[in-house]
């Protein structure tokens, strides 16, 4: 194991900072959480059994322990984005057949994370309401 994550665990629930980003991390073990004032979505997981994961094919992500923080970062180390500690996992957002409640989600989300995107809003939105 390398000797980082053996020093100290990456184990616990992280919020990131700058984006809607939550994970729970336990042993090898990765979910990944979509979050924002009104919801909590599950997306993903995957393991880490070295402290790193495939993002894509071309670009393997490693986590480590800053202090009390969590930080990703990828291989060449051109971005790292930082999580703080959570002490529980907020509560999950029921899942709903209710497509117009889940596009509602899914803008909700969308629209925390991407600059300019307000301006499309309108034309995505009134969109999947014709269909």
């Amino acid at each position: 194991m390398h000797s980082l994550l053996a020093a100290q665990s990456l184990d616990g629930i992280w919020q990131s900072h700058g984006s809607a980003l939550v994970f729970q991390i336990q042993g090898d073990d990765l979910q990944f959480f979509q979050y924002s004032e009104t919801s909590m979505l599950a997306t993903g997981g995957t393991t880490i059994p070295d402290g790193r994961f495939q993002a894509d094919p071309r670009t393997t992500l490693i986590l480590s322990r800053v202090g009390e923080q969590l930080a990703i970062s990828d291989e060449d180390a051109t971005f790292t984005i930082q999580f703080d500690p959570l002490a529980t996992l907020p509560p999950l957002t029921q899942s709903t057949r209710d497509p117009v409640r889940n596009f509602d989600l899914l803008v909700e989300l969308f629209e925390k994370n991407h600059a300019l995107f307000e301006a499309q809003y309108f034309i995505l939105y009134t969109s999947a309401l014709s269909r």
